[in-house]
């Protein structure tokens, strides 16, 4: 083991030398090389089934990046009506990304498929002048008195272009550094925020949202329109599978109470929300040929959020209730050192909005433990999990912190961050210069001031004082290996003296004149006559003395296991019968 020591110091003393050329050859290049920015990236194109992106979403499979951890958005949220602007939390912490309103054969399709549809239709003879979608005085709730929270969100894109930017429900105002953001980007029917071009990962933009908070005596009094007009996709359902939801629907007026719209609506979620009927999961059976909602309502009652809000979305249909799916992120996680939401692959989610009169669309969530806190729990498993979670908190606190420095000190790296690194390297080049000329004119006045050979000097000066400063240390390190060496020393002198006290208390006492091997021979022979096993108690006390002397006179360390077997032998002689009084044993 010696050997092997030696040798691998005897790497580390030859490796030093390259491992400080390989580092000074790679930072400080990327400290003063000019950076190049990359134009074009190679940015992959979301598949359209992946929740959260979509304008099409399909019912037959999760997206593919569901349970990734690869974060998306980073958003911060303020108060815009308080002075400050401090930090806040949302009520309701969902960011919309999309609003799909026509279902047909188990697949969701936006606005561009219900444009469409529209067009090719008839004329509706049916006229719901109440049914404004497109009204601003309706989205903004002028003249309803409803309390709303108007929030800023500044948010950063982390991971893959978009062209539909994410934001609280519901927008009102985008900003951002480019002029075309303040070209009324906020789409309606849909209600959506969408741009002329892809928003690429690195940008930021801020929106103002304002979020409503309806009283359910609101919800219950403004009731939903009828079907009609050139919006009636919101009330369209497959002809196939109407019979099935209005078979659920009639199941849930039994067991729920169902006067109003907005009852119907609660209603409905709570049937969805009972995890002794539905089952959340991401591994969703195989429907076959089997329309997916028909599967899920009547034979396989598992999926995700979005078979979930799919199933209730059609049940109010079946009502005749105005409804859409949206697509987009809840939850994230809240990091407290910076104050920031960060929304993963993972938090994609789906849920539904339910259109009231006066009102506009209201958002409605029935996926069970979807994102969920879990609930608390007490007792002693109560503490254990307040610690665990405790515990979490510091190690993705720690992670979040790492990872900020890391994007913003490597990564993000910015041309403004290395000049200021080479303007500090040149003013401490100079405040070095001014303090090595001052030093050496103090020692040497008549010294010429050549500021380059004082600080070679310096230099020099600081090379002596550091190779002084290592011989010490080494002398330091040797004063502290013998230490050590005196401790071992030490231990083994102790297990000694407790086989010599585990000996007299035998009836065997060792004289001064008498070598340890000597002793154990002779104590061995009177207890091996005195104990029935007394070959195991001889053979015990010689391998305790052969470890004294290897470790006393040979300088060798015990391992482990050679330590653990002087303890079991020690606890072998300690069982052991006695010889008689105490006496020198019989030389």
């Amino acid at each position: 083991w010696g050997e092997r020591r030696h040798g691998w110091r005897a790497l580390s003393s030859v490796l030093w030398v390259p491992a400080l050329t390989v580092a000074a050859c790679t930072v400080l290049p990327f400290l003063l090389l000019p950076r190049v920015r990359a134009f074009g990236g190679d940015y992959q194109i979301l598949p359209e089934q992946v929740t959260g992106f979509s304008e099409n979403v399909s019912l037959h499979e999760v997206g593919r990046l569901r349970e990734s951890e690869e974060i998306v958005l980073r958003v911060q949220f303020f108060n815009e009506e308080a002075v400050g602007r401090p930090h806040v939390r949302p009520p309701r912490l969902l960011m919309r990304g999309l609003s799909l309103p026509v279902y047909r054969d188990g697949q969701w399709f936006g606005h561009s498929a219900a444009g469409r549809r529209a067009r090719a239709a008839p004329p509706s003879p049916i006229s719901e002048p109440e049914v404004d979608f497109r009204s601003r005085a309706l989205y903004l709730l002028r003249g309803v008195p409803v309390e709303a929270h108007l929030i800023r969100q500044k948010v950063f894109l982390e991971s893959r272009p978009m062209q539909a930017l994410f934001a609280l429900y519901r927008p009102v105002k985008v900003e951002g550094h480019d002029p075309f953001l303040h070209r009324e980007p906020i789409m309606r029917p849909s209600d959506q925020v969408r741009y002329c071009r892809l928003v690429e990962p690195g940008e930021s933009y801020e929106v103002v949202s304002m979020v409503p908070q309806f009283r359910p005596a609101q919800l219950r009094a403004a009731g939903t329109p009828a079907p009609g007009g050139m919006y009636s996709y919101y009330w369209d359902l497959p002809a196939d599978i109407r019979p099935v939801l209005e078979s659920a629907a009639a199941e849930i007026e039994r067991s729920y109470s169902t006067a109003t719209d907005y009852d119907r609506a609660m209603a409905a979620q709570s049937y969805l929300l009972d995890t002794q009927r539905f089952t959340y999961t991401f591994d969703l059976p195989d429907y076959g040929t089997k329309e997916p909602i028909e599967a899920f309502l009547t034979e396989t009652p598992r999926g995700s959020c979005e078979q979930f809000s799919t199933a209730l979305a059609l049940i109010l249909r079946a009502w005749q209730i105005p409804t859409r799916l949206v697509v987009g992120f809840k939850q994230g996680e809240f990091d407290p050192t910076t104050g920031i939401y960060i929304f993963r692959d993972k938090h994609a989610h789906a849920w539904v909005e339910v259109y009231f009169k006066e009102l506009g669309w209201v958002e409605f969530d029935p996926t069970p433990g979807a994102n969920d806190v879990a609930e608390s729990t007490s007792g002693v498993l109560g503490m254990l999990r307040k610690w665990a979670e405790r515990a979490r908190g510091i190690m993705m606190r720690v992670h979040h912190r790492l990872g900020a420095e890391w994007r913003g000190g490597v990564i993000g790296y910015s041309r403004s961050q290395q000049r200021r690194v080479l303007e500090g390297l040149s003013d401490a080049a100079a405040r070095l210069a001014a303090q090595a000329s001052a030093i050496f004119h103090a020692l040497w006045p008549e010294m010429p001031d050549f500021g380059v050979a004082q600080v070679v000097m310096l230099v020099a000066s600081i090379t002596f004082v550091g190779m002084g400063l290592h011989l010490a240390g080494r002398w330091l390190q040797g004063k502290l290996r013998r230490s050590r060496r005196r401790g071992r020393r030490d231990r083994t002198l102790r297990f000694y003296q407790e086989l010599l006290r585990i000996l007299r208390k035998k009836g065997m006492t060792r004289p001064p004149h008498v070598t340890p091997r000597e002793f154990a021979q002779a104590a061995g022979a009177q207890l091996a006559e005195a104990n029935e096993d007394g070959q195991v108690v001889q053979a015990a006390l010689g391998l305790v003395t052969d470890m004294y002397y290897r470790a006393r006179f040979g300088g060798y360390e015990l391992t482990d296991v050679q330590w653990a077997r002087v303890r079991e032998a020690l606890q072998t002689l300690a069982r052991a019968k006695r010889v008689g009084r105490t006496r020198p044993p019989a030389l």
